[in-house]
């Protein structure tokens, strides 16, 4: 088993050359002002669009896992998700296109005809394994990963949701191109934080190449809208946690392969904050309160966005710029002093999983 978690395994120049195609297609991305309120709204930038079958965010994500896999051409990869997983339909589409062999192991035992997305998985050529939600949650323990190597053979390890530090290196990207729009407020929607940690530490590399030439950074704030019920325990880590990990982790591997000095301080310029309450019951909840709203929002907009994670973080922007129009959604966690200005909104992708709501 091949388990490639640093981006310091993978060459330099190679890895370079990868981030700023990356930030190429970032920039290349169209945005859209949406109109919320009397001279209030958000603009919206269509990362979804960045490309056909990996939209979103995991076209960033995956990036580095396919660059660490161009060195072992003859292996198979293998990664994990649920049964709507927009991680495994962008892995199997990409090794469709690459004519590569994946292995997709999905959290729970199934019987009965396969849905839609394992559909496309299984003709897209994955070969797809159902393990029990026990046995999933043992998805990173390496006795299991070294168990899945003795019934499949060698394979290169692929984490789940493309996330730890490789998927976060390959989302400084997207933090990148947003350090180049001239809008302080960011909102992103979080799930496992490996998106929100990159985006923070492209942040922090433009902040911190700014000042090392003399120059004043603009201010950013990213504003996470976490679908997950965050961990209160003293002794359990939770998605922020994982978030300011990453964010120091990327730091030291951007001063040895990027040559942005760590130790330059970003504190008073980058910034982010927790929006809480707008999980709407857990990850991949859909009640009522939250079907109203999407349905009136991509009706009135022409937007359409995905139910685990983009309308959680719209229903929250809409109520943080325009609440008096948004009565029904829940109260924000916290007020400041950014509280009606203009945002980004990040729309992350994963319109494919709709399905696994009824909606086309």
């Amino acid at each position: 088993m091949i388990n490639i978690s640093s981006p310091l395994e993978l060459p330099a120049l190679r890895l370079n050359d990868r981030l700023e195609h990356l930030l190429n297609q970032a920039r290349a991305q169209e945005s859209r002002f949406i109109d919320l309120a009397p001279s209030r709204g958000l603009e919206l930038w269509h990362l979804d669009k960045v490309c056909s079958y990996a939209s979103g965010n995991k076209f960033f994500k995956q990036a580095l896992y396919w660059l660490a896999a161009e060195t072992h051409p003859e292996l198979p990869l293998l990664s994990f998700g649920g049964a709507y997983s927009n991680h495994l339909y962008a892995l199997a589409a990409e090794a469709q296109r690459k004519k590569r062999n994946l292995i997709a192991v999905v959290r729970g035992l199934h019987e009965g005809p396969l849905n839609p997305c394992l559909r496309d998985l299984e003709n897209m050529g994955a070969s797809i394994q159902f393990v029990s939600r026990q046995d999933y949650r043992r998805k990173d323990d390496q006795d299991y990963l070294n168990e899945l190597a003795q019934q499949w053979g060698p394979f290169i390890h692929v984490p789940e949701g493309g996330g730890g530090l490789m998927g976060a290196f390959g989302a400084q990207a997207i933090g990148l191109a947003a350090a180049e729009k001239d809008i302080e407020n960011i909102v992103l929607a979080v799930g496992t934080g490996s998106t929100a940690a990159g985006v923070l530490a492209g942040l922090d590399i433009a902040c911190r190449r700014q000042l090392l030439q003399g120059c004043r950074p603009s201010f950013k704030r990213l504003l996470l809208v976490p679908v997950i019920k965050l961990q209160r325990q003293p002794d359990q880590k939770n998605v922020l946690d994982e978030i300011q990990y990453l964010r120091s982790q990327l730091a030291d591997v951007n001063a040895e392969r990027l040559g942005v000095d760590a130790n330059v301080e970003t504190s008073d310029w980058v910034q982010w904050e927790c929006c809480e309450g707008f999980q709407f019951g857990g990850y991949g909840k859909f009640p009522p309160q939250l079907a109203r709203f999407l349905s009136s929002f991509e009706s009135k907009f022409s937007v359409t966005l995905d139910p685990v994670y983009t309308a959680k973080a719209m229903a929250m922007a809409c109520r943080f710029i325009a609440e008096e129009h948004y009565p029904d959604l829940p109260e924000l966690s916290s007020r400041n002093s950014a509280q009606h200005q203009r945002l980004l909104f990040i729309h992350s992708g994963g319109l494919q999983g709709r399905r696994g709501f009824g909606l086309l």
